[in-house]
């Protein structure tokens, strides 16, 4: 599986520069006060959708899919690959964002909830978009990128709905007290997220398994 998930970062290592750059921009932005905590969140929403697509487009063009499929085990380490090194880019965009955030706190520039409201809002937006991911690498298994892309878009829309619709229907001391108690939650969510990853693994394991190349 080394083999593989060094092909990962060996695809993505151009890319990567360029989200580093941004990653930083947004970092000083949000930490200084420029920008809320929200902006660090999308940006890390974009890296983290925009990974796994440009993997499964690169894979698609050189026809990779065929090469892993005739190896001993190939198909499985070539999933296994991909899913760990969404969880670690998952991990070093979080990680990135505090120590920016802490050199800038270190010389005193930064605002006085800029540096809690970073790492809250990136590490809950790193926690939703790996729960999309783990919808999405399944569809990128069975459907390819294009498909896949506008079907995520869909389902996404579709959930933002419910969501909006659920809370719209709740009093809001309910949605305050939900607020309040969040942190007690955060096992509980931790471990749901988890369970998705695991389920989204074995399904996308079994998509490969079956295709013909």
């Amino acid at each position: 599986m080394t083999g593989f998930f060094k092909k990962e970062w060996y695809l993505i290592a151009k890319q990567l520069r360029f989200w580093v750059f941004f990653l930083l921009i947004y970092s000083a932005l949000s930490t200084t006060g420029i920008w809320g905590g929200s902006m660090m969140a999308a940006m890390i929403c974009v890296i983290l959708f925009s990974a796994p697509m440009s993997l499964f487009s690169q894979d698609r063009m050189s026809h990779w899919d065929a090469f892993s499929a005739a190896l001993p085990d190939g198909r499985r380490s070539a999933v296994r690959a991909r899913y760990l090194f969404t969880l670690l880019l998952s991990v070093c965009c979080v990680l990135f964002a505090a120590a920016v955030s802490g050199l800038l706190y270190a010389f005193g520039l930064g605002t006085d909830t800029g540096l809690a409201e970073l790492l809250v809002s990136g590490s809950a937006s790193v926690a939703l978009c790996l729960f999309f991911t783990a919808v999405l690498l399944p569809l990128l298994y069975r459907f390819g990128p294009e498909k896949a892309r506008f079907i995520i878009i869909l389902i996404y829309l579709i959930l933002l709905g419910l969501v909006v619709g659920f809370f719209s229907l709740i009093p809001e001391a309910v949605i305050d007290d939900i607020g309040k108690n969040l942190h007690s939650l955060l096992p509980l969510l931790a471990l749901l997220l988890l369970a998705s990853l695991y389920g989204s693994y074995r399904l996308s394991l079994s998509i490969v398994r079956r295709q013909e190349f």
